[in-house]
C-alpha cells in the first residue's frame, strides 16, 4: 500500500496508464539509480561481507533505526544488508 500511495503521489504510470504496480515502481527506480551511475548492491559499492556486522550493529543504535515503521535491531539490519549484496 505504501508503494502504490508512493507512485500515485509520483505521478507514476504503467505502459497501459494505470497506477504503477510496486513491482513497477521498483523496476522504474532501479533504472534511474543504474542510469545515474548508483551501484545495485552493497558488494558493488565497495561494502565486504565482512563489514556487514558492524555497520548493522551502528546502524542500530541510530536514532532514524528507531522511527523505522518496522521494529528493527542489529540483526535485522544484517539481515536487510546482506539482501542488498546481492544474495
Amino acid at each position: 500500500d505504501a508503494y502504490r500511495e508512493l507512485a500515485r503521489a509520483a505521478g507514476i504510470t504503467s505502459a497501459n496508464g494505470a497506477l504503477a504496480t510496486p513491482g513497477e515502481l521498483a523496476a522504474l527506480v532501479a533504472a534511474r539509480l543504474a542510469s545515474a551511475g548508483v551501484p545495485a548492491t552493497l558488494l558493488a559499492a565497495g561494502i565486504a561481507d565482512p563489514d556487514l556486522s558492524a555497520l548493522a550493529a551502528d546502524a542500530a543504535t541510530q536514532w532514524t533505526g528507531q522511527h523505522n515503521p518496522r521494529r528493527i535491531d542489529a540483526a535485522g539490519f544484517e539481515e536487510l544488508y546482506r539482501a542488498a549484496c546481492g544474495g
